[in-house]
């Protein structure tokens, strides 16, 4: 065959595929996404003469599998009723990054049991049937905040980081402000329902038990002191136990949010502005852990826990990183925690430095939405911040319940835990499907 008819074969044989699948895109039997992969398959298979089924994926959740008959240049399009997964609307195509949702999961559910373990009449009933199992959770389960520090570090610099998940140059000082306020309404939101719970359930415990764990009752200025965050700084006790980090979260966002918003100034919003903010993180976070966090009267504050919030920070950066830039850092970051181990040894540093290299290892990894595993992580993730704040209030009210009745019975006391556990589970199911509900699943993404 001549070459030039050859050629012109070959063009006439693209334009033919790409106006049969403007058509079929127009007609909705293929997605709308693939139809550039298609032709790039149907350009392949002039030289492969062998059909290769090609799926793709209508609008209407159906399969469509495309062939390419060895005799004819036009594909032949089969519509079968094969019905495909569906995710929620809420997921991304790719799915949901599966690290941080495992790392959020399990550390809101081992900080519940430490404090079911610690307050509380019903642990000192029930102690005697697993102390084994209640002296862990009470020496060691205080750890898993960390690992809540290192995540919200990770998922702020996904957030304010330039060239991070939300695309667009760092913040101005003008708008700190706007995102700060918009960080405290996203936490007021459920640190309300449980301080509403707590001054609730605190109401109602004291009328049964007297008991250290149950606070008394506030006063004016205590209750605007926990509406504003500020408890721990004007020296107001608690009303339940997770206020101090809900005004800690804060702080650190605040921090590195105002380092962006300095790092786009000096930089005048130019590409080196991720750079100068690294710069300014790697900074914070080494005087952090080398100095501000040896001095336990400062963990009223954010610097105190800012070695923590900024292993994550680095484990987002370096998670994107590729080859051996990713090893180098990676090593840079282990190299910092160690020296500061070696500077005083802190368990809550090194529970810090395996989960910000978790991060790093699983911090790209997006598992498929359709996997069990994935929702079952989502779910605890989705949840974690509602059970760490309702859960301290519902062991109050079951705790009081349980001893008026059953006061040294441990089986009933044992029980009683669980149930305090059940009943928390449920009521963060409910706060955080209440505040942000999940799409309904018919508004959903195919599925590869």
């Amino acid at each position: 065959m001549p070459l030039s008819r050859l050629i012109f074969s070959s063009v006439l044989h693209n334009l033919d595929s790409r106006l049969f699948l403007a058509r079929k895109t127009e007609a909705g039997l293929i997605h709308p996404g693939l139809s550039r992969p298609l032709a790039s398959h149907f350009r392949q298979s002039v030289s492969n003469p062998q059909p290769k089924p090609i799926r793709a994926f209508s609008t209407d959740g159906t399969s469509t599998r495309t062939f390419l008959p060895t005799d004819s240049a036009s594909p032949i399009v089969f519509t079968t009723s094969e019905a495909l997964p569906t995710v929620k609307a809420s997921a991304t195509i790719g799915g949901r990054l599966l690290a941080p949702d495992i790392v959020k999961g399990t550390a809101a559910q081992i900080i519940t049991w430490h404090h079911f373990s610690v307050f509380g009449p019903m642990s000192d009933a029930a102690w005697p049937a697993a102390p084994f199992l209640f002296q862990w959770l009470a020496d060691y389960g205080r750890l898993s905040v960390q690992c809540f520090l290192v995540v919200s570090g990770f998922m702020a610099a996904a957030a304010l980081l330039p060239g991070g998940s939300k695309p667009g140059s760092p913040p101005l000082l003008a708008h700190v402000l706007n995102s700060v306020f918009g960080r405290y309404i996203r936490l007021a939101k459920v640190y309300f329902i449980g301080l509403a719970a707590a001054l609730v359930c605190a109401a109602i415990s004291r009328g049964l038990i007297q008991d250290l764990s149950v606070p008394a009752a506030p006063d004016l200025f205590g209750l605007v002191a926990h509406l504003f965050f500020a408890q721990d700084l004007l020296g107001v006790p608690a009303l339940t136990a997770g206020a101090w980090y809900v005004a800690i979260d804060l702080q650190l966002y605040a921090m590195l949010a105002l380092m962006c918003a300095s790092a786009g100034l000096v930089t005048c919003g130019s590409s080196f502005a991720k750079a100068v903010a690294m710069v300014m993180v790697a900074t914070l976070a080494t005087c952090s852990l080398m100095e501000f966090n040896l001095y336990s009267e400062l963990d009223i504050w954010g610097i105190y826990f800012f070695g923590s919030y900024g292993l994550g920070i680095a484990a987002y950066w370096v998670s994107r990183c590729e080859g051996w830039y990713k090893v180098v850092w990676t090593l840079v970051m282990m190299l910092l925690c160690g020296v500061a181990l070696l500077v005083q040894w802190r368990s809550r540093i090194a529970v810090s430095a395996m989960t910000g290299l978790l991060l790093i290892v699983g911090g790209t990894y997006r598992s498929l939405s359709c996997d069990w595993l994935a929702r079952f992580a989502f779910y605890l993730s989705r949840i974690s911040f509602p059970l760490f704040v309702l859960h301290y209030p519902l062991l109050m009210l079951v705790g009081a319940l349980v001893a008026s009745t059953w006061e040294d019975n441990a089986l009933a006391n044992g029980l009683g835990l669980v149930a305090a556990w059940a009943v928390s589970m449920a009521a963060a199911t409910l706060a955080s499907n209440w505040l942000e509900p999940v799409a309904k699943p018919s508004s959903v993404q195919w599925c590869p």
